[in-house]
């Protein structure tokens, strides 16, 4: 009890009022330095401002745009210009419209007599902030040139105009809890901090619950959040956003295909998956089709697994006759992993790693959570990241009820549960069928000899397993040969899309694309914020291969999981230490790179995806930092470089996801929510 007095004590209290001054202190002085750069200016109004002839003074001192030149031209400054206020409003802008003025700028000094480019800028009604700028000019400036490019005609705005003003403070709450929250992670999870010296399994059951639900109710709280926040995402307005949809009113019906009628264009062509044909006949006709759904024999159908649909989507749609919407749904999946990921960390803990910190146990939550790459399908909650996360919750759950029936003997309850969790991926995901070798791994020592089961205890625990997985499997290769007469076929070839699936094939030359790709891709790095790019691929490779923008490959954008290589670097020790979570480490591997290779090749190269390998991943590399813990002395210099180490990747992929988040071109925060990504902006680039 003495160690967890101290969490709570005095000094601790004292500590945390300490860094949430220190947060305040950073907002006023470094966040706001440019406050008190420029407190000491004089500000005045510049007196030869000329405006162009397409600007018609209006008796209230605004201006109508007209034809002709928008350039404002402020001449005869002959002073240095070391900041200045410039602010055009669009009066006549609607309440719900958000329109930036885009600004270019030229200006001429003691080096230049004639007008020379400076950096554009953008203008925001909502952000006061960027209208004030910083310039860097060669001494006295003699001109300014101001050209806002995006008024058009009609446009009713005001002009102000303020040289070297000084510029004030823009205090931020949510600048001093960002920093506040990094500050409070860095004091708490220092390598020298208490929470390394508490035990997660010494800690009492409810402790571990009442931590385990507060961690839970900021991750559902965040994650819903962010599927409300893209307007994209709420009414999915595409028709490939609403196969689920469309699935659930023909399943209604008693149908697989969907009731929509192909149109007879698309069914009296020679070839209708040659996009480029296609658009051309479409083109010619008027007429459109289903993009995203499998087309076969005339009829439309969702090559998507069915499960999602059969547990979310058709119930609803039955008893309200709405449709659910996608993001619903992955709000409801997202908050299933999180308590899946927490169960299955409780589960590894308690039966092999009881030396497990608390501080290491809340490291490797967040490590894992983050790293799977969970919150950007959450960020863009549409259809792609429904079947994808379903699965990723019920593999998860399969691997808990797998290790919770272990108790001495099989429990064929959780073997059951266990057992149908991991069929159903193969109705959402199959890739994410995987999971299952782990599950095998886990009963090997019930696997050999093979009498066991002979027994009847090892007879009901064989039914248990085998059963869900029979029921599922026959279930769905009726549902793929009532579709496409082929118990295997699940569709996604007949996908109307941009190539032609069907003669896509296993091209081993995709392969090292893929693997340098989803695993080892840098990061594009740039100096304007978001200070980071999407990157593309761009190789010699001869034919087709898809890929949508990504941000770099998953040991660029989550380290932690690099921890991985120490499965077979160092296979001897962790085999010593535990034979059974060594090979699960290995297998977790392995399934990672099966599956980004059959990403690769049967779709291409896709951020979403990610998700797919990332939690094997994520799995390896705990079980290999956990390994290395256990046989690392408490306190010593190895442990603490381990820990050190978990602090920086937390902290480096919280900083970086942060980022990442207003960036993402596939639901980019600038194209949908332009004022909230300003918002962000000018609360991280504090400088400009």
């Amino acid at each position: 009890m003495g160690k967890r007095n101290k969490i709570c004590g005095g000094r601790q209290v004292g500590m945390f009022l300490f860094l949430f001054l220190l947060s305040v202190v950073i907002e006023l002085f470094i966040f706001n330095y440019r406050h008190w750069e420029t407190v000491k200016n004089v500000p005045y109004v510049p007196a030869n401002v000329s405006m162009g002839d397409g600007y018609t003074e209006n008796p209230d001192g605004t201006f109508t745009v007209g034809d002709g030149s928008l350039d404002i031209e402020i001449t005869e400054i002959n002073s240095v210009l070391s900041n200045a206020y410039i602010d055009i409003t669009l009066i006549n802008l609607p309440e719900n419209q958000v329109r930036p003025i885009t600004l270019w700028q030229k200006a001429s000094d003691y080096s230049h007599k004639k007008y020379y480019d400076l950096s554009g800028k953008e203008l925001w009604q909502q952000e006061e902030r960027s209208k004030y700028m910083t310039y860097h000019l060669y001494g006295e400036c003699t001109g300014l040139l101001l050209m806002p490019v995006t008024l058009a005609q009609g446009d009713i705005v005001s002009v102000s105009l303020i040289f070297n003003p000084v510029i004030p403070m823009f205090f931020s709450f949510e600048r001093i809890l960002y920093c506040f929250l990094i500050l409070i992670s860095v004091y708490l999870f220092r390598p020298r901090s208490v929470l390394y010296q508490i035990r997660y399994m010494e800690l009492t059951p409810i402790c571990r619950r009442m931590a385990a639900f507060v961690i839970f109710l900021v991750l559902a709280a965040v994650s819903w959040k962010m599927t409300t926040l893209l307007p994209l995402f709420q009414n999915d307005p595409w028709d490939n956003y609403k196969g689920y949809q469309h699935l659930a009113e023909a399943l209604s019906e008693g149908s697989f295909s969907l009731l929509e009628e192909p149109c007879e264009t698309l069914k009296n062509m020679d070839n209708p998956y040659d996009s480029e044909y296609r658009y051309d006949e479409m083109s010619r006709t008027g007429e459109g089709f289903l993009w995203d759904h499998a087309y076969y024999n005339g009829k439309y159908y969702l090559y998507f697994g069915i499960v999602p649909a059969l547990l979310f989507h058709l119930p609803y749609y039955l008893i309200t006759g709405h449709h659910l919407m996608n993001h619903i749904v992955v709000y409801v999946t997202a908050c299933l992993y999180f308590v899946g990921v927490m169960a299955m960390l409780h589960e590894l803990i308690k039966r092999w790693y009881r030396n497990c910190t608390v501080g290491v146990w809340f490291l490797s939550l967040m490590l894992f959570l983050i790293g799977s790459q969970c919150f950007y399908l959450i960020k863009r909650p549409d259809i792609y990241a429904v079947p994808i996360f379903t699965a990723s919750a019920f593999g998860i759950w399969g691997i808990v009820f797998f290790l919770k029936a272990q108790r001495g003997h099989l429990a064929a309850r959780y073997l059951l549960a266990g057992s149908l969790c991991i069929a159903l991926t193969a109705g959402c995901r199959p890739q994410q069928f995987l999971f299952f070798g782990i599950a095998c791994i886990l009963l090997s020592r019930y696997l050999f000899p093979l009498s066991y089961w002979k027994t009847g205890e090892g007879s009901r625990a064989l039914l248990a397993i085998a059963l869900p997985m029979a029921v599922v499997a026959s279930a769905l290769m009726y549902y793929n040969y009532a579709r496409f007469g082929s118990v295997f076929d699940f569709g996604a070839n007949y996908n109307l899309t941009l190539n032609d699936m069907r003669y896509r094939g296993w091209v081993w030359d995709r392969v090292p694309l893929g693997l340098v790709s989803y695993f080892f891709w840098p990061i594009r790095l740039k100096p304007d914020y978001p200070f980071m790019d999407a990157v593309y691929l761009n190789s010699n490779y001869m034919g087709v291969t898809i890929q949508e923008p990504a941000y770099g490959g998953i040991f660029a954008i989550a380290p932690f999981f690099m921890m991985c290589a120490g499965a077979f670097l160092f296979a001897g020790e962790l085999r010593r230490l535990n034979k059974t979570t060594w090979l699960i480490a290995v297998y977790s591997v392995l399934a990672a790179i099966v599956i980004a290779v059959a990403d690769t090749q049967m779709a291409g190269i896709v951020m979403r995806y990610y998700t797919d390998f990332a939690p094997f991943l994520g799995l390896a590399a705990l079980i290999v930092t956990w390994g290395a813990l256990e046989k690392t002395p408490f306190g010593s210099g190895g442990a603490r470089a381990i820990i050190l180490f978990m602090l920086i990747c937390y902290l480096y992929e919280f900083i970086f996801h942060g980022l990442k988040f207003t960036v993402d071109v596939a639901s980019s925060l600038q194209e949908q929510r332009p004022e909230l990504y300003a918002h962000f902006k000018y609360l991280t680039a504090f400088w400009l």
